[in-house]
């Protein structure tokens, strides 16, 4: 019906679902299933049906694939039994050596970068039987979102990136229906890590993950170690239960991290989350307060203008964003990992007024309190608006005879 030269692109695409293929073995003729058996990527069962039909389909569809990156970022072909990527040079010249070598020996290229404005991953390992292991270097791939899936006996991960370099990062990474994976350990920059059906896993290590925000772990029932001890930036781990919380130790790995914040109420670098906690709502209560005296002047200053006395009300927030979810950039086209926001009070409900990609939670406090010097014309930098607010929450301590101290969460 659709004629031989599309349904010759349809039995060759990347895309094509296995029924078809199956169907195009089952009652189509010989080029069909000479198409199929040719094809890069050959599922399982597509294989097996195919050796029934003779000699020539089973040597096509039995010779060696090279494993390569297609457009989608799909890493396609046949996997070794275990994939190293920890070791390949940086420079432009050896990066394009080592992606050919690695072809031409069926060994895992280095990833094609692609726009934070398509849907998918950049590199996506998937529908696999053979792998094993898998060792990588986020240094050497430069990419935003890894997905490793459906590889039924893959045992060890490990991920690997340079702590020194703050431009070295992997924001988010997925590990989703690996029913053999025992054990992965993760390093580097890396800001968002989700498993789902890992029924064997036993331990995941993250303690040199500094930047680690989100952490969800769903069906896991047999996850014996969870190290988290230096993920600062780690509020919970999501998709855990209270039995499974308590006896990985979590919310007192949390809590030890925490308890060495430094409450001086200042922006600087590597920042706890109970510290971000702290200066956050001091921008917020200071903002309040100085629109309720007058402090702040200029005709943009509407932000709290009428719900200054609100204790719900938060001029500003922040917040992690999803994997590859949009957000405005400033026209600069970077991946950002957070959001700033800008609340304000519409038809009858608070709602967000604007919003701006940061890398850094500690890029959120800034655009905060540079929108705050923007509304209101002032001629400030934001660490003096910041010390601004500050001492006017100390002074109405003195005036009100409040003691409240600033404190990290307590423990669960």
């Amino acid at each position: 019906m659709i004629g031989p030269v599309n349904l010759t692109k349809l039995l060759k695409h990347e895309d094509c679902p296995v029924n078809v293929l199956m169907w195009a073995i089952e009652t189509g003729t010989d080029a069909m299933r000479m198409m199929v058996a040719t094809r890069h990527q050959v599922p399982p069962t597509v294989k097996q049906a195919l050796m029934k039909f003779g000699d020539d389909f089973s040597d096509a569809v039995s010779k060696v694939r090279k494993v390569i990156v297609n457009w989608q970022g799909w890493v396609i072909g046949d996997y070794p039994r275990h994939m190293d990527l920890r070791h390949l040079d940086k420079s432009d010249k050896a990066k394009k050596r080592a992606l050919n070598e690695l072809i031409l020996k069926s060994r895992h290229p280095v990833s094609m970068n692609r726009s934070p404005s398509e849907d998918g991953p950049d590199l996506y390992f998937f529908n696999n039987d053979v792998i094993e292991s898998i060792k990588l270097n986020i240094d050497r791939l430069y990419v935003n979102y890894i997905v490793i899936e459906n590889l039924s006996n893959l045992k060890t991960i490990e991920i690997v990136g340079d702590l020194a370099d703050d431009s070295s990062s992997l924001p988010w990474v997925a590990f989703k229906n690996l029913p053999a994976l025992e054990s992965i350990s993760i390093s580097g920059h890396v800001r968002w890590v989700e498993f789902d059906e890992v029924p064997h896993l036993q331990s995941i290590k993250l303690n040199n993950c500094v930047k680690l925000a989100h952490l969800e772990i769903r069906n896991a029932p047999n996850l014996e170690q969870l190290d988290v001890a230096n993920c600062r930036l780690l509020r919970e781990v999501g998709g855990l239960d209270a039995a499974q919380l308590e006896r990985l130790q979590v919310h007192a790995q949390i809590h030890a991290i925490q308890a060495k914040s430094k409450l001086d109420l200042k922006l600087k670098k590597s920042m706890t989350f109970t510290e971000i906690d702290a200066v956050l709502n001091t921008i917020n209560e200071g903002y309040k307060i100085a629109v309720q005296k007058g402090l702040l002047h200029g005709s943009e200053v509407v932000l709290c203008d009428g719900r200054e006395d609100d204790p719900g009300f938060r001029p500003f927030s922040y917040r992690t964003l999803r994997p590859l979810e949009p957000v405005y950039t400033g026209g600069t086209g970077e991946t950002y990992f957070y959001e700033q926001r800008c609340h304000d009070y519409v038809n009858g409900q608070y709602g967000v007024s604007a919003s701006r990609g940061c890398s850094e939670p500690e890029d959120c406090l800034e655009e905060s309190l540079r929108t705050v010097i923007d509304l209101s014309s002032a001629d400030s930098s934001p660490a003096k608006m910041l010390k601004f607010f500050v001492d006017l929450l100390a002074q109405r301590k003195v005036q009100t005879g409040e003691d409240h101290q600033l404190c990290f969460p307590a423990q669960d």
